[in-house]
C-alpha cells in the first residue's frame, strides 16, 4: 500500500473512509504516568463512493459557514474555534456542529473509531521493553543487530492506525463490500508513508519475511539474515479489503466532517472514569451520534438515501 494524492482520478474502491485523529499522540517511549488519563483516538466516516459527491455537496454549506466565521489565518479545525478568545467563532462552530450531526443522522452515516488510554499503552510498551531487555541480558551472541540499541520509534498513532485498518477491513467484509480507500487531512509525506507501512503489516500477518542486518564482532564483518514467519488459522489472518491512503488536504468538506466527529467523540470519552473501557457499546452512551457507531450493537446493512 502506497500513500498517494487523491487528485489523480484513479478510484477503485467502493467505499471511501475519511479518517482523523484527536487527543494524544507521539512516541510511546515518552509517555509518562502524568499523562495516563489522556486518550488518543482515531475516527473514520466510511462513505459509498457512488454517493460521495452528493454527500460532499450536502456538507459543503456547513463547512463554508464555519470558514466564513473563522478569523484570518486561523486553522480550520473545530478545536480552534473553542480556543480562548474565539467566542464569536465558537457560537458558529456549535451551530455548525449541531447541523452537521443532524445531517449525519438523516443520511444514516456510519462512525468507526478506536481509542487508547495512555495508561494502557504505556504499561504495554514498558512490559514489552522489559521482556526485550531480559532477553538481551540472557543472550550470548557475537553479533550485534543494527539498530537494536536505538530508542523505540513506535508511536500512539501507529497503534491507532493499525487497529483502524483492521476495523475498516472487518467493516467492509461484514457489509459485503469490496475495498476501502482511506482519506486523511493534510498530513505530511513521512507520516502518510508511516501509516501506509503500518497498514501493509496487517496484510502480512499470516506470512512475512524480514531482513536483519548486524555486525559480527569476531570476524569484524557485516552479516545479514532473514526471519520468516508463517501462521495458519481457520479464518483469514490478513486484511484483504484495504485500498490506498490518499492525502486530500483541508478543502474537502468531509475532512471537516470527520474532524468535528472525532473531536466530539474524544471530548465525550474524556468525561468517562479513568478506568472505563473505551471501545465497547456503553462507552458511547450519551454521545450525540451513539446510534451511528458501527459495532455498538449488531452490525447492520446500511446505505444512503
Amino acid at each position: 500500500m502506497n500513500p498517494t494524492s487523491a487528485d489523480d482520478g484513479r478510484v477503485t474502491a467502493d467505499v471511501i473512509a475519511y479518517v482523523d485523529e484527536a487527543g494524544e499522540k507521539g512516541y510511546l517511549r515518552e509517555l509518562s504516568p502524568a499523562r495516563d488519563a489522556e486518550i488518543g483516538l482515531m475516527c473514520s466516516l466510511p462513505i459509498p463512493y457512488r454517493h460521495l459527491e452528493t454527500v460532499q455537496g450536502r456538507v459543503a454549506p456547513l463547512f463554508s459557514k464555519f470558514k466564513e466565521a473563522a478569523p484570518p489565518g486561523a486553522k480550520l479545525h473545530i478545536a480552534a474555534a473553542f480556543a480562548e478568545g474565539q467566542d464569536a467563532w465558537r457560537v458558529v462552530a456549535e451551530e455548525v456542529r449541531s447541523e452537521l450531526f443532524e445531517l449525519l443522522i438523516e443520511l444514516n452515516f456510519v462512525v468507526l473509531y478506536v481509542a487508547r488510554r495512555c495508561s494502557v499503552v504505556r504499561r504495554s510498551f514498558e512490559n514489552t521493553r522489559a521482556l526485550l531487555e531480559a532477553g538481551k541480558a540472557e543472550r550470548r551472541s557475537r553479533v550485534n543487530i543494527v539498530g537494536a540499541n536505538r530508542p523505540s520509534d513506535d508511536t500512539l498513532d501507529d497503534d491507532l492506525v493499525t487497529i483502524m485498518g483492521l476495523c475498516l477491513n472487518e467493516f467492509v467484509q461484514a457489509e459485503n463490500l469490496s475495498c476501502v480507500d482511506l482519506r486523511f487531512d493534510q498530513i505530511d509525506a513521512p507520516l502518510a508513508e508511516r501509516y501506509a507501512d503500518r497498514l501493509q503489516e496487517t496484510r502480512e500477518v499470516s506470512s512475512s519475511q524480514h531482513i536483519v542486518r548486524g555486525w559480527d564482532s569476531e570476524t569484524q564483518q557485516r552479516v545479514a539474515g532473514t526471519i520468516s514467519m508463517r501462521a495458519e488459522a481457520d479464518f483469514c489472518l490478513d486484511t484483504r479489503h484495504l485500498g490506498r491512503i490518499d492525502v486530500v488536504g483541508k478543502d474537502d468538506p468531509l475532512v471537516f466532517a470527520v474532524d468535528v466527529v472525532a473531536n466530539s467523540l474524544w471530548r465525550h470519552l474524556q468525561t468517562l472514569p479513568s478506568d472505563a473501557p473505551l471501545n465497547h457499546g456503553p462507552s458511547v452512551e450519551g454521545w450525540a451520534l451513539v446510534d451511528l457507531v458501527w459495532g455498538k450493537n449488531e452490525p447492520k446493512n446500511w446505505d444512503f438515501f
